[in-house]
């Protein structure tokens, strides 16, 4: 993909998630992610294909970012932990729900599992995102009874 395409690729995608974020998902206007996103509605349709393959395809991102982020955060703090990990160590990585950019981000996660109910596309798309997300969580829970020295099964 050339640079400029990938540049407004990404400003569509930011875009689109700041526009379900003041509208939801109901009030999405492909039209008013293009005038954010300083592009012509007709390359949103090129690139997209279709305004239920843009929501498929920002927000199964989005889902999978959200989880993936802290899966990898809590990874790298046990691989570089020197020595056993125990439960204090893990506590320490774990997310804060209370934190203001987690309460976005549940809001967000809600109306994309609430839309995924009424989109075939959607749907599929966050399937295969909770996939890539199940197969990280397993892995990392193998990495910590590996570093834990733990025998119980999960």
């Amino acid at each position: 993909m050339p640079a400029k395409v990938k540049d407004a690729d990404e400003r569509i995608r930011a875009c689109t998630i700041a526009e379900i974020e003041k509208n939801g998902i109901a009030g999405l206007r492909v039209a008013n992610i293009a005038k954010q996103a300083g592009v012509s509605v007709p390359l949103v349709y090129k690139l997209f294909g279709d305004r239920e393959h843009l929501l498929a395809t920002v927000l199964s991102k989005a889902i999978e970012t959200f989880y993936l982020t802290d899966i990898n955060n809590i990874r790298a703090l046990v691989e570089k932990s020197e020595s056993n990990i125990t439960v204090e160590v893990l506590l320490q990585a774990l997310p804060m729900p209370s934190d203001a950019f987690r309460l976005k981000q549940r809001k967000l996660r809600i109306l994309i599992y609430a839309a995924s109910y009424e989109s075939p596309k959607l749907h599929k798309a966050v399937g295969k995102a909770q996939q890539t997300i199940q197969h990280a969580t397993r892995d990392l829970i193998h990495l910590v009874r590996e570093r834990s020295g733990s025998k119980v099964d999960v």
